[in-house]
């Protein structure tokens, strides 16, 4: 073997993702594309019969813009607390609705949230910490 290739087998891996990150993933994803897609269509047809609605769709387009961009971060260990608050918020509004199609998107969005706590030992993951030269144990 050559040193590169022994220095890089000595170097600490990430541990494999958790199944509960591939999903709350997923559902970020599959949940975001498909409410931009929701929310374009019913854009195009409150647009033609209502004044006004512009602010409220570019605000619910930017969430669902950002929600399958946070389910990819997640799934590289990045943006761990905002996607947090993100599912967080956002299954509180979809809970508080009152449609019964909004209480299933928000009971997801309690998933999210569960799933990303449960697995916080997973993002918090450094090589500092895997190689034993972790802040704790500094001396």
């Amino acid at each position: 073997m050559t040193a590169a290739a022994l220095r890089e087998a000595a170097k600490p891996h990430r541990p494999p993702r958790p199944l509960l990150v591939e999903l709350a993933s997923a559902f970020l994803i599959v949940s975001g594309v498909l409410s931009a897609v929701g929310t374009i269509n019913i854009a195009w047809g409150l647009g033609q019969t209502i004044d006004g609605v512009g602010p409220l769709v570019l605000f619910i387009l930017a969430i669902s813009v950002a929600t399958p961009v946070l389910g990819v971060l997640i799934r590289y260990a990045r943006a761990w607390i905002v996607t947090l608050n993100v599912a967080a918020v956002a299954g509180f509004l979809e809970l508080t609705s009152g449609s019964q199609a909004g209480m299933i998107v928000g009971l997801l969005d309690v998933f999210v949230v569960l799933a990303l706590l449960t697995t916080r030992p997973w993002f918090a993951w450094s090589p500092q910490g895997a190689a034993g030269h972790g802040e704790d144990e500094q001396d």
